[in-house]
């Protein structure tokens, strides 16, 4: 497959999680919702949000007021889709009035930096910057 298969793959794919977002905001099971919310430490939390794709969830935990400062990782292994995700959650940030800041690893959406890493799961809980603490 060429780079530019692979590219309009990608793009299409983005395109399909951008479309279905609605549709995932009915599946969502509330009760889930409501036992995160209760969970969700008062400081600023950590999250890594595993085959993160375009990140429509962490946009829904902020619109919903589940997450709205600390540090959310976006980890997928798709590279053009982070990149996608990064343009589409600052549409999504602008869209809301929300200041967003473009950094070398991701964005800064008002008090959440969320950062974009392409990696397996295993290799990234591998590395120094994968290693979480003990809540």
């Amino acid at each position: 497959m060429t780079s530019s298969e692979k590219a309009s793959i990608t793009s299409g794919y983005a395109r399909y999680l951008a479309a279905k977002t609605t549709v995932d905001d009915r599946a969502l099971n509330g009760h889930v919702l409501a036992e995160l919310r209760r969970l969700m430490p008062a400081r600023a939390p950590r999250v890594l949000e595993v085959g993160a794709g375009l990140g429509t969830m962490v946009a829904r935990l902020m619109d919903w007021g589940v997450v709205g400062a600390g540090e959310y990782i976006l980890l997928d292994t798709d590279r053009q889709l982070l990149d996608h995700s990064r343009r589409w959650l600052s549409d999504w940030a602008a869209a809301r009035g929300l200041r967003s800041d473009l950094l070398p690893d991701g964005l800064q959406v008002g008090d959440l930096r969320v950062r974009l890493v392409q990696a397996e799961l295993g290799s990234y809980l591998e590395t120094d910057h994968g290693r979480w603490p003990m809540c």
